[in-house]
């Protein structure tokens, strides 16, 4: 699995693209302005034994960078219905929910030969943003980052972040250099690691946090339904999905390919 580029493609533009990348069953080709990305297929899932376990999240803003808010159609269609009472529940400022509109660009891509549309906000200038520092090293932050008290941040659009900001510590990679193979699992961004983020892995089993993991997962393939792309979420899922409900966790790789699923030792 590759996603190959043009190297003046942004990556802001296509990050939602770089996640289903790691995903895709068959090969995709995406035109973006007469620039081709190939998603090269996936031919097998392994889930690591870290992807049943809780993590945490100090709330210090360091996996937050400048990078551009990506959405897809389908959650364009939510943002133009906001639930005022979500943003009170957070105590947010629901005028930076209009801000965020307003500042969306539409952005089309050909997907295998049909049309799809994105919305996004490019990185802005890093005068714009909030300073993160730690360690002597400095983050140059998202814009809707706002500080807090004893080095704590919120996102003041939280509630309709897109999926650039909420994937979770869910890390999806080419296991030992096979480009045909995706290892997913729960680890640290080389940011968070580079800036001291005070997130920790691996604590224990819950099954509210793992039911909270699976449906982030489902929402995520709702969402890309719309991408007409093939994808091995379904059986990523309802591996998961399975998993719970038997309540016994492996402590093992668990391997989905084709139509069946086997451990590896």
């Amino acid at each position: 699995m590759s996603l190959s580029k043009d190297k003046s493609t942004s990556t802001s533009d296509i990050k939602i693209l770089e996640y289903v990348a790691k995903l895709v069953k068959n090969d995709v080709n995406v035109i973006d302005g007469g620039r081709e990305l190939i998603l090269r297929k996936v031919g097998k899932i392994v889930l690591k034994p870290t992807i049943w376990l809780v993590d945490s999240c100090n709330m210090c803003g360091r996996c937050c960078p400048n990078k551009g808010n990506a959405y897809l159609e389908t959650e364009y269609d939510r943002l133009l219905n906001p639930d005022k009472a979500i943003y009170d529940e957070y105590g947010l400022d629901f005028s930076k929910h209009r801000e965020l509109i307003d500042k969306l660009e539409k952005k089309t891509f050909i997907i295998n030969d049909n049309e799809k549309v994105f919305y996004y906000i490019p990185p802005v200038p890093h005068k714009q943003c909030y300073i993160n520092s730690t360690e002597g090293r400095n983050l140059n932050s998202c814009p809707w980052v706002l500080p807090k008290d004893n080095d704590v941040v919120h996102c003041s659009i939280h509630p309709y972040r897109g999926y650039t900001c909420r994937f979770p510590h869910i890390r999806m990679w080419s296991a030992n250099n096979d480009i045909n193979s995706t290892s997913i699992g729960l680890r640290e961004f080389g940011r968070n690691w580079a800036l001291k983020c005070y997130a920790q892995f691996g604590l224990e089993y819950n099954d509210d946090a793992l039911a909270a993991r699976i449906q982030f997962l489902r929402d995520f393939n709702r969402d890309i339904q719309y991408l007409e792309i093939p994808t091995w979420l379904p059986e990523i899922i309802n591996t998961m999905q399975n998993i719970l409900d038997k309540g016994i966790i492996p402590n093992h790789d668990i391997i989905i390919e084709k139509t069946h699923q086997r451990k590896l030792f």
